[in-house]
């Protein structure tokens, strides 16, 4: 029996269509992703993988505070943000009060549940380090447009005694008021692509143009670099959010 041109052309799409859904399912599962995935279908793998991919995995390659290998959960470094900026200062200035220095969380094998160390989430330094070994390098700019200002962040990187200090920098084209800028800074190992150090969210304490936010790294040897985070409140009360780019790579030697 011959076949109309109107059931061959269904057939046709009816494969077409297969094919993409067939695709589409195999990048959902990870087939063409640069991460593995676990038995709990949760992805892992370190920052030159999330450099090609373009997103974080769920499990982020780190290193412990004792210098064991695992992942921490990409959901643990964040944390929820204050409702306005008197919430923001309030918070932050608790903080300093209490003598507060930042949260452990867990590091865990691939599987996402074997806890096998711990990982620091500290609060970041808001004063000026006078121990520079080296001139500071920074990331590309990246800009966040908001209602009433528009907002440019950079992640920046040095070499100090002892260690490397990294940054996250958010400046604005008009004064903002105290408690609606807020960044915190990620340090990787170049040569590894582990996290190694992670800040809590620094916000401004005042009103201004210019709000920086660092964290020291104590090592002798390696390659690092750093990316930032920065938040911006929008008048409403809704946080914009800016990717504060990647530094160049830091020598600790």
């Amino acid at each position: 029996m011959k076949h109309s041109k109107f059931s061959i052309i269904c057939l046709l799409a009816v494969s077409l269509l297969f094919s993409l859904s067939a695709t589409a399912f195999a990048d959902t599962c990870g087939e063409h992703s640069p991460f593995d995935v676990n038995e709990n279908g949760e992805s892992y793998g370190d920052y030159f993988q999330a450099m090609e991919a373009g997103v974080d995995p769920d499990l982020i390659a780190a290193q412990g505070v004792d210098g064991t290998r695992g992942y921490v959960r990409a959901s643990d470094l964040e944390e929820p943000m204050p409702e306005s900026p008197d919430a923001a200062l309030a918070l932050q200035a608790e903080r300093r009060a209490s003598g507060y220095t930042g949260r452990y969380i867990n590091l865990y094998a691939s599987d996402g549940l074997t806890v096998i160390g711990s990982f620091f989430i500290s609060m970041p330094d808001f004063t000026p380090d006078t121990s520079a070994r080296s001139e500071v390098m920074y990331s590309s700019p990246n800009t966040l447009t908001l209602p009433d200002c528009t907002a440019t962040g950079w992640s920046a990187i040095q070499q100090v005694i002892g260690g490397v200090k990294f940054y996250s920098i958010v400046q604005t084209n008009q004064v903002v008021s105290a408690g609606r800028v807020a960044s915190r800074s990620m340090l990787y190992n170049e040569d590894t692509g582990d996290l190694v150090k992670s800040t809590s969210y620094g916000y401004n304490d005042s009103s201004g143009t210019y709000f920086p936010h660092s964290a020291t790294y104590f090592t002798t040897s390696g390659n690092y670099y750093c990316r930032g985070l920065g938040k911006v409140m929008h008048p409403d009360g809704v946080w914009g959010t800016m990717s504060l780019g990647m530094t160049p790579i830091c020598d600790a030697d």
